[in-house]
């Protein structure tokens, strides 16, 4: 009697789960400063083997805090209009944190709601 040998391709299927959890770094004694986090990347696999070797690091700055003091105040929208005139003293400027519309460009725009939002005018409560 002959004997029939099957193969089967096994394939192990992994699941992937990651969790992205803030941690606060250590306090800043500068009041005016942003703190950095660290973001800790947790991936756990279907057998529920976990590795948090990778944490990624990242400072949270206001959307309009274009002086980066933790505040934001008519002196931004100032510094948003001098950035745009190619003023001397205000040649750099973060523009992720300048672009209040959202629209991808730092146009007076920004600047003059910015202003209004800070002036606490009906429409411009939300910073983009």
């Amino acid at each position: 009697m002959k004997r029939k040998t099957a193969f089967f391709a096994m394939t192990a299927i992994l699941i992937l789960t990651i969790c992205i959890t803030p941690a606060l770094a250590e306090e800043s004694t500068d009041p005016g400063s942003y703190l950095s986090h660290n973001l800790t990347v947790c991936a756990t696999d279907a057998f529920g083997n976990v590795n948090t070797s990778i944490s990624i690091p990242l400072i949270v700055i206001l959307n309009g805090d274009v002086s980066n003091n933790g505040e934001i105040t008519l002196y931004d929208a100032t510094c948003l209009a001098n950035y745009i005139l190619d003023k001397p003293g205000f040649e750099t400027m973060n523009e992720r944190v300048a672009d209040i519309s959202g629209n991808g460009a730092v146009t007076f725009y920004d600047a003059m709601y910015l202003s209004k939002h800070v002036l606490a005018e009906y429409g411009f409560g939300m910073l983009h």
